[in-house]
């Protein structure tokens, strides 16, 4: 099963890093309490050519810290997670499911992510589709967009990874950022972003010579070799977009709800080595991935 998914920390903390220090808080800025706890739901259903072949939902707690710089960020555990593969159901055990992870809207916060070649095939999906949330909401508070219609276009060609090198052993997409914030009322905002394909594609080689072919008019964008029986590699390249909805809780800045719209134009073969040259003939395919965010229990948005 393949996650079409941008995974965005190397990229968040690259431009965190090089970020300029804003004159002023956004009015998106985050307004975290130390304590604060919150209880996310997030759920993802996955079609490949309009038949549903894949779904998850998830659930996670977090709680607000303050380190002793004064940077806060979110210490979340996720709790429960189920998934249905073809018809056959997972419901992770608690020791699967026990996975920690930080995030953080706060400026001075440098993000890290587990260890995906350790988290259960089940969660790789809500941990990177929150933290593709997460990056949204970040880079529209950095790029201080303040009123409705404002608009930024941040370009990005570096590649973004979910590859835990287990079943998935290449999974790679680049995206540019077109941030819009669409609305804006005294108690929320809503932020639309798109993830499209940079018109030069990927900075990073493709992991074939094939794989370089456009599969739409412009340059792919999404990658991903996938480990299947019989020692083969089923090998996809394709043209990925990312259209995400965020509503955001004014004037405490925290996440209310989200959705995201994900569809891939891709080229697959399946291949008998892992140089992805000795492959069968190419089909062609289109995977959707709709994905859905609930935020509660947020003392800052009661």
């Amino acid at each position: 099963m393949r996650f079409p998914i941008v995974l965005c920390a190397v990229m968040f903390a690259a431009i965190t890093a090089r970020a300029a220090e804003a004159p002023s808080p956004s009015p998106l800025h985050r307004n975290y309490t130390e304590g604060e706890k919150l209880h996310y739901s997030i759920e993802g259903a996955h079609y490949q050519d309009g038949k549903k072949n894949h779904d998850y939902n998830a659930q996670a707690e977090g709680i607000v810290v303050k380190d002793s710089s004064g940077v806060f960020h979110e210490e979340v555990l996720w709790t429960k997670a189920q998934a249905e593969y073809d018809d056959n159901e997972i419901i992770l055990s608690s020791a699967e499911v026990n996975i920690a992870q930080q995030l953080s809207l706060d400026p001075g916060f440098r993000p890290a992510l587990p260890d995906l070649s350790k988290v259960h095939q089940a969660l790789i999906g809500p941990i990177t589709d929150l933290l593709t949330f997460y990056t949204d909401d970040y880079l529209a508070i950095r790029k201080q967009l303040r009123n409705a219609g404002d608009h930024v276009f941040i370009p990005r060609q570096n590649a973004n990874s979910w590859a835990g090198g287990v079943k998935i052993v290449i999974g790679y997409d680049c995206v540019d950022f077109d941030i819009t914030l669409s609305s804006m009322t005294n108690d929320t905002a809503t932020l639309h972003v798109r993830h499209q394909p940079p018109a030069k594609g990927c900075s990073t080689q493709p992991p074939a010579e094939w794989m370089s072919k456009p599969v739409t008019d412009i340059a792919n964008n999404w990658f991903e070799v996938q480990k299947i029986a019989d020692s083969k590699y089923d090998a996809a390249a394709g043209n990925e977009v990312f259209d995400a909805e965020l509503k955001i809780a004014i004037p405490a800045g925290a996440i209310k709800s989200a959705t995201m719209h994900n569809p891939v134009d891709m080229e697959h073969r399946i291949c008998k080595d892992l140089s992805l040259s000795d492959c069968d003939a190419p089909r062609r395919s289109k995977i959707t991935r709709e994905i859905k965010l609930f935020v509660q229990d947020s003392i800052a948005v009661e």
